[in-house]
């Protein structure tokens, strides 16, 4: 199976994520394409930095009909595995942010803009699902200067 593309949006209080995918098989009955959405309630921890889905359900809108009816028969048993939700650690994922960010922080551009400094602290402080909206807040120290000539 092949994912061809992935959209993350909002959903009102969910977290929604669309995965197209697709697949050749040996056989016709194994080939498909189509879309499987995921959707969540999002929670993330400040002091763990762990960001938690709970709640979890999916849907799938496939063009292969044995896949969708297995799939409906499964869905009661992977609505439970999912549904005992997912938990990922965002504290690397703050270290690397900070590393990338500190790398774009020294930048001399071809308008006579340069920045210069260092972040000394980035730390992802909330995440809010709002309607049609996902609001990812960063709390940062440091000094940047930005020098216009």
């Amino acid at each position: 199976m092949n994912i061809t593309k992935v959209a993350i949006y909002p959903s009102y209080e969910n977290l929604v994520i669309a995965l197209d995918v697709a697949a050749k098989g040996v056989s016709s009955i194994i080939d498909f394409s189509g879309t499987i959405y995921v959707s969540a309630k999002v929670d993330y921890d400040k002091e763990r930095k762990t960001l938690k889905l709970h709640n979890i359900s999916y849907r799938r809108d496939l063009d292969n009909v044995f896949l969708s009816y297995l799939t409906w028969v499964a869905y009661r048993p992977l609505q439970r595995m999912l549904t005992k939700g997912f938990e990922f650690d965002w504290a690397e994922q703050e270290i690397k942010l900070l590393q990338e960010v500190n790398k774009q922080l020294s930048f001399s551009g071809d308008r006579g803009l340069q920045l210069q400094g260092r972040l000394d602290k980035l730390n992802f402080s909330e995440v809010v699902l709002q309607e049609d909206n996902l609001f990812l807040y960063v709390y940062t120290e440091g000094l940047v200067t930005a020098t216009l000539k």
